[in-house]
């Protein structure tokens, strides 16, 4: 094995070594996310129902709920899941390497390695129980098979390059542009040979039909990243936010100029290596930096983290220009520079509001682990298969052992509701429901009041779960048995954070309004939401 060859798995070790220190203590440490929750519950069901679920009744890319439903179906936890996202990350940095060994050799390879390792983004992103990890991942697989189509112009390096860049888009909507990016250099590149060895590309193409009707379903709900925000954001704001978000790739904000000065150094390399690359690079990062313009200032610092799949090319353009700027000198010199590289990484991190599981909001405060243990606990007692579970919460997937086992239904955008109980075998034997009531003051008496004799409560200083036993024979019984317990809920608690009584509010609302749609009358509805 050559001298640089060896140093460079060295250091491909060691940025896996750091990166899954730097993950593991997260796996069970970080508060869950309700976004986690939709994850779990969603991938822990039997397969053909959790693909029925992805693709028809929510929308959107199912490739990773398919990897989470693998894991779940070896271990049913939320630290399973979150496992899945860390194997994802640890082979990013693998394909990094591989990506930055064809491009420039493995001191590049290395040096793309320790960057990735060392992000900020990748380090919070990479124990999230949602698709960041895997985006990340495939887009690294893309973008090294790409190159390699590039340099032996082969058609099964095609044929291997077009099932990576599918398997990006059925990842993350986004990935749409790494398809059509590769697509038009491809057939920039074919023009004028024989159409026959490129057939079994355009057959690839066909595995994108399903992505793209999943990836329409998802934008019948909201855009990718879409919140409250302003039509349209200043120019200054997005490319702000775009500046942390690349800084979030390099470590921090006082490396950055280090590293983009790097980056720079690689185009000019790859420029004059394999042009086509770089068409790539420009096609598939633009036109989510004009998204992120035209979406709204108060979209843009929760969509960054949608550019993820940009920093495998980040990384693997700063390990080439590593080496354009010093490929000249002794090996020593190599290794002590690639050091240098993981050092400013891993020493200079910035503060990054990608990461929904922020340690100062609601979120944490009433899902960390101490706040999940007793109505996990409960839930695991008290839930049958034949339950459903109203809306995607975090205690829920504390339980997943067992609530796996019942339906989640949950509320949102575009009939998602109405869509979820299709799903329902009736009769249902009960509906919970859990609900955040930190910072409120709930009224036990009046809430048993409200309630029905045999409904079954736990109270914490956190949450508030009501399961109330049926059966229920059909759709508009177990709605009506969902609005009289958040109805119950919403009343009987006071001095609610103005965070906490939306969500509440916001969950009475969804009910009450799928009510409506069925006329059917609700008391504690219409005193409550007069007019739709």
């Amino acid at each position: 094995m050559r001298r640089e060859t060896l140093l460079g798995l060295i250091f491909v070790v060691a940025a896996c070594a750091y990166l899954l220190a730097r993950l593991a203590p997260d796996v069970s440490g970080k508060p869950l996310h309700a976004d986690e929750a939709v994850t779990g519950l969603v991938a822990a069901r039997p397969f053909g129902e959790m693909l029925t679920t992805v693709l028809v009744e929510r929308g959107g890319p199912p490739l990773h709920f398919v990897a989470a439903h693998v894991a779940l179906v070896l271990d049913p936890s939320a630290d399973a899941l979150r496992w899945t996202s860390v194997a994802f990350a640890l082979g990013t940095v693998i394909l990094c390497y591989d990506l930055g060994r064809r491009i420039a050799g493995p001191t590049a390879g290395a040096a793309a390695a320790l960057v990735v390792a060392t992000s900020t983004i990748l380090g919070q992103l990479g124990t999230l129980g949602r698709m960041y990890a895997a985006f990340a991942f495939f887009a690294a697989l893309a973008a090294d098979t790409f190159y390699r189509a590039l340099e032996q112009r082969t058609a099964r390096t095609a044929v291997v390059a077009a099932v990576a860049a599918v398997l990006v888009a059925a990842t993350h909507p986004f990935g749409l542009f790494i398809v059509v990016a590769e697509a038009v250099a491809g057939l920039a590149l074919w023009r004028g040979r024989p159409l026959r060895p490129a057939l079994p590309v355009f057959a690839v193409g066909l595995l994108l039909v399903p992505v793209l009707y999943a990836s329409l379903r998802l934008s019948d709900r909201f855009g990718v990243g879409a919140g409250e925000s302003s039509p349209l954001s200043s120019p200054r704001a997005a490319l702000r936010e775009i500046h942390d978000a690349v800084a979030a790739f390099s470590g921090g904000h006082a490396v950055l100029l280090i590293f983009a000065l790097l980056f720079c150094a690689g185009i000019f390399l790859v420029a004059r290596q394999q042009p086509a690359f770089l068409a790539l690079l420009a096609a598939a990062v633009a036109p989510p930096l004009v998204y992120l313009v035209v979406s709204g200032s108060g979209t843009v610092a929760r969509s960054t983290r949608h550019l993820v799949y940009a920093l495998p090319l980040w990384a693997a353009l700063i390990g080439a220009g590593l080496v354009l700027l010093a490929g000249r000198f002794p090996l020593a010199v190599q290794a002590l520079l690639l050091a240098l590289v993981g050092v400013l990484g891993a020493g200079y991190q910035t503060k990054y509001a990608g990461d929904p599981r922020g340690v100062a909001t609601l979120n944490a405060a009433t899902s960390n682990p101490a706040a999940l243990a007793g109505p996990a606990a409960w839930l695991r007692e008290h839930v049958t298969p034949d339950d459903v579970l109203f809306q995607y919460a975090t205690p829920y997937l504390a339980a997943l052992d067992e609530t796996q086992h019942a339906t989640t239904i949950g509320p949102g955008p575009g009939g998602l509701l109405a869509r979820g109980l299709d799903r329902v075998e009736f009769p249902a034997s009960a509906v919970a429901v859990a609900l955040q009531v930190a910072g409120s003051d709930v009224q036990s008496d009046e809430l048993r009041a409200r309630l029905e004799d045999d409904a079954e409560v736990e109270l914490t200083r956190r949450w508030l779960v009501i399961r109330q036993p049926g059966p229920f024979a059909n759709e508009d019984e177990l709605l009506l048995a969902a609005a009289d317990v958040v109805g119950a809920a919403h009343a009987s608690t006071l001095s609610t954070p103005p965070r906490v009584e939306a969500r509440i509010r916001g969950s009475f609302f969804v009910v009450c309004h799928a009510l409506r749609q069925r006329s059917i009358e609700n008391a504690e509805c219409s005193s409550t939401f007069p007019e739709d």
